[in-house]
């Protein structure tokens, strides 16, 4: 269903949001799989509303619908493209808890079965109530539902100054750029030096991830994450004065861009998000402002990453996003068990 929407008309996301539901299952029911899908109101006035309503629907079988938890495994997040910040929460974590239902008779399994969501993202994401562009994605462990974008504007009714337009983003385009995280330490990682390791750069715009598969936790254990991009600086991740590559000494940082690991447990328990902020030596080009870069990164480095269990990994950067890549963190106990 990618960037497929759900034939709501954007004052039916407040009144009647449901309507088209069956048509949205069946066209996930159709791909044969259990699926999910995200949409949202294309415009938001924010001087005339206070609240943003997604419609969340996932559609399955009944197998599929009693093994996986909706309430538990299911995520929203959006991406402010203009800001390049992320915002995660799972979907009905307000849900009081329920009695676990039995697993239905072996013949009706191959059942339809749908879960359905209808979360206000403002509350939900704790959104700041401004003017810019969110995307919008649902995902459920390795399961990522086609991609939504919501305007949130102002009416036609607020007066728009444009000199304070002027000067606002002119203020803004003299922030800062962020500094270098994580930062590089004694050890080898983490590290934005190309080696041997590194991934290529990516040929087009985006975000490139490998992850290692399995890792036994133990001491002195890593689970490397190495990445590459190709990706266009927001003003505020520019450099506005010279300062030292931690790539290469002696070479100026020319833009420090924001790359966020959303990471998911296969229990649904303890998401975390780790926001990388990534140095580029690249000249910037007016007319192609493109810069590229390497990282890599130790993920059980990270506090609260040492459970053992399977983690999907997503890269998200404004538009782009790129994953799941699972990465299996294994116990001692379970590999002596192996070995018996």
């Amino acid at each position: 269903m990618t960037d497929e929407r759900f034939g709501l008309n954007d004052d039916e996301f407040w009144t009647d949001p449901t309507r088209t539901v069956m048509d949205v299952a069946e066209r996930l029911w159709d791909q044969g799989r259990d699926s999910i899908a995200i949409d949202g109101p294309t415009r938001v006035e924010i001087d005339k509303r206070d609240s943003l309503p997604a419609m969340v629907v996932r559609a399955g079988t009944t197998q599929d619908i009693f093994t996986l938890d909706f309430n538990i495994h299911a995520f929203v997040t959006a991406m402010d493209l203009e800001r390049n910040y992320f915002y995660v929460a799972r979907i009905n974590d307000d849900e009081d808890p329920e009695e676990e239902d039995e697993l239905p008779a072996e013949e009706d399994l191959d059942g339809e079965m749908t879960d359905t969501a209808t979360p206000d993202l403002r509350e939900k994401l704790d959104l700041p109530w401004q003017t810019g562009r969110l995307r919008l994605t649902a995902i459920m462990r390795d399961r990522v539902s086609n991609r939504v974008d919501v305007q949130l504007t102002q009416s036609a009714e607020v007066y728009q100054d444009e000199a304070v337009a002027q000067f606002l983003a002119q203020q803004a385009r003299k922030t800062p750029a962020p500094e270098v995280r994580p930062q590089l330490g004694e050890g080898p990682l983490p590290s934005y030096t190309a080696g041997p390791q590194s991934l290529p750069i990516p040929d087009e715009r985006g975000v490139s991830l490998r992850v290692d598969r399995v890792t036994v936790i133990e001491p002195g254990a890593q689970c490397r994450i190495d990445g590459s991009f190709r990706l266009v600086p927001h003003d505020h991740e520019r450099v506005k004065q010279i300062i030292d590559s931690p790539i290469t000494p002696g070479t100026p940082t020319t833009a420090v861009v924001g790359i966020t690991l959303l990471v998911v447990p296969a229990d649904g328990v303890g998401t975390k998000i780790l926001r990388l902020f990534v140095p580029s030596t690249d000249t910037i080009d007016p007319a192609d402002p493109e810069v590229t870069g390497v990282f890599a990164i130790d993920l059980v480095a990270h506090r609260g990453m040492q459970a053992a269990q399977t983690y999907f990994i997503y890269a998200f950067s404004s538009e782009h996003m790129e994953g799941p890549f699972p990465a299996a963190l294994v116990s001692q106990e379970a590999l002596r068990q192996a070995k018996g």
